[in-house]
């Protein structure tokens, strides 16, 4: 029986030898020894961790920092101390929305995360931290930062205080979808049934912003985990957050599609803008000291690691084994090597970006500020 090559297998292939010819033209070795010895570590295939950013600059104390997790009975938080357990200046507050007798909970388990949101800033609204870190109960999530394991612990020591504090608001998901471009349409009249909260936003904004106009279109990325500075959550009076708590106790609207209805409207809540879409790349630098470079290094670094991945899935596929040697190199042989070389190759290259981004200044002139 004669087997024949699938056909795109040859498109696999050469999508391996364009992810190496694109690594190689967008990332010059600079004559740097500790970006150099970065390097070799990574490519050496030699366990290293990743180089920290001061919680400080200029020799100031570190903003006090509190970190608010919304949490069911049943998810495991133990990672909160484990992993946070020593982070200087870090406070924990674990709210737990289906006992009523845990040390934080809330007066209706409704509105999903948003209702720990709200009672947390009624109850301290005179105790504030400087910087409060909104989040979820899960370490590991798909919606969290791809680029820093898709690890909350890890996001939580990175975030660098003066994005914060320069910014007010900022949502923690550096990737722009879902959420991003434009999302919810509260105009829409014929919404989109997957995405039920369209069909609402319109009467549900002129109930929680009486007065206001109705925006033709919301957006940020998803999936409400942000961190917002003192000065922002009191720019608002604590009988607002009051209202606002108010409003997800009386809707009718269902558990999930209130809390919905807030994961779209933090950005203007807190940031006074409808669509909150910044770049990836300047999330990712100048919010988690990630740099490579500019839009472009990281828009090509992003391509090679979708072409890693597809090479990843064919090869789970097993479709590779079926193809004869012929007294050759097998076609899967080749995809697993040179897989492998990119995936180091990246690597390298997130090293490098790491070291890059731990400098205050290559932080900066990649975000394009002072």
């Amino acid at each position: 029986m004669i087997l024949h090559v699938p056909r795109h297998i040859p498109l696999i292939v050469c999508l391996c030898c364009f992810a190496v010819i694109l690594f190689m033209a967008f990332m010059p070795l600079r004559d740097d020894s500790t970006t150099l010895s970065m390097l070799r570590t990574a490519l050496g295939g030699t366990s290293h961790n990743m180089p920290t950013i001061g919680k400080h600059e200029n020799s100031e104390l570190p903003p006090s920092r509190c970190l608010v997790i919304a949490s069911t009975a049943e998810q495991d938080t133990s990672w909160v101390e484990t992993e946070l357990g020593n982070e200087l200046g870090l406070s924990k507050r674990i709210y737990v929305v289906d006992n009523a007798s845990s040390e934080f909970s809330v007066p209706l388990n409704k509105g999903h995360e948003a209702m720990v949101y709200l009672t947390h800033i009624i109850d301290e609204y005179d105790n504030l931290s400087e910087i409060t870190l909104f989040l979820h109960a899960h370490q590991f999530s798909w919606h969290n930062n791809d680029l820093l394991d898709r690890d909350a612990a890890e996001m939580i020591r990175r975030l660098i205080p003066g994005y914060v504090m320069r910014n007010g608001y900022v949502n923690l998901r550096c990737h722009h979808e879902p959420g991003c471009p434009s999302h919810i349409f509260p105009h829409e009249p014929n919404p989109d049934p997957e995405h039920p909260e369209i069909a609402v936003m319109g009467l549900a904004w002129t109930e929680i912003f009486p007065g206001e106009l109705v925006p033709t279109s919301l957006a940020q990325p998803c999936c409400a985990q942000m961190a917002v500075s003192r000065d922002a959550i009191l720019a608002l009076s604590r009988q607002r957050y009051v209202d606002l708590r108010n409003w997800l106790l009386q809707t009718p609207l269902s558990d999930g599609l209130s809390g919905r209805v807030f994961e779209y409207i933090w950005q203007y809540i807190w940031g006074h803008t409808y669509e909150y879409c910044p770049s990836q790349s300047v999330c990712y630098c100048d919010g988690y000291g990630v740099c490579f470079g500019g839009e472009e290094q990281y828009a090509t670094y992003h391509t090679l690691r979708h072409i890693t991945e597809n090479m990843d899935t064919t090869l789970k596929m097993r479709i590779l084994d079926e193809v004869p040697r012929s007294g050759g190199v097998a076609p899967r042989d080749t995809l697993l090597k040179s897989k492998e070389s990119v995936e180091r190759r990246l690597e390298a290259w997130k090293s490098s970006a790491i070291m890059r981004g731990t400098n205050p200044s290559h932080r900066a002139l990649e975000a394009g500020r002072p």
